[in-house]
C-alpha cells in the first residue's frame, strides 16, 4: 500500500530518526533489555485493539493477554507511548498516564467483515 509520496516522505523522516535505536520485542522484555542508565528510552506499544469482532473478543487467551498488558503498563518504570482505539482503558484513571484523541480514519477487514471505526484513535503516554 505504499505510494510515491509515502516513499518520498521516508527520505524526510530518515534524518529525524537517524539516531533512534529501534527494537522489535515483546513488551514484557523491554525494560529488562536495557541497562538502568538507558531506562529513559521510550517504549512504543501498539496492542491489539478492543473491537467487537470474533477476531479478538470472547477469546479467553486474548483477554488474559490484554489484562496482562495493562497491568504491565501500570507497573513499568519506563516511559510508554500506546496507540489504541478510542475506548475506555484501565489506564484512564491512572494520574501518571495522559491521553490525547486524534481524528484518524482507519478500517479493519477480516474474513469478509469490515469494521470501519468513527475515525478516532487515542494515544496514551507516561513518563514525559
Amino acid at each position: 500500500n505504499w505510494n510515491d509520496n509515502q516513499i518520498n516522505n521516508l527520505k524526510l523522516y530518515s534524518d529525524l530518526i537517524k539516531n533512534w535505536d529501534i527494537h522489535c520485542k515483546d513488551y514484557t522484555s523491554c525494560c529488562n533489555y536495557w541497562p538502568p542508565w538507558m531506562r529513559d528510552r521510550l517504549i512504543y506499544c501498539d496492542p491489539p485493539y478492543l473491537i467487537n469482532s470474533h477476531l479478538y473478543s470472547g477469546h479467553s487467551a486474548f483477554n488474559k493477554e490484554v489484562d496482562a498488558f495493562w497491568k504491565w503498563c501500570k507497573r513499568t518504570n519506563c516511559p510508554i507511548l500506546i496507540s489504541y482505539n478510542n475506548v475506555k482503558t484501565p489506564l484512564d484513571d491512572e494520574p501518571e498516564f495522559k491521553r490525547s484523541i486524534f481524528d484518524l480514519k482507519y478500517s479493519m477487514v477480516t474474513q469478509g467483515e469490515k469494521y470501519d471505526k468513527d475515525g478516532k484513535e487515542v494515544v496514551i503516554w507516561s513518563g514525559y
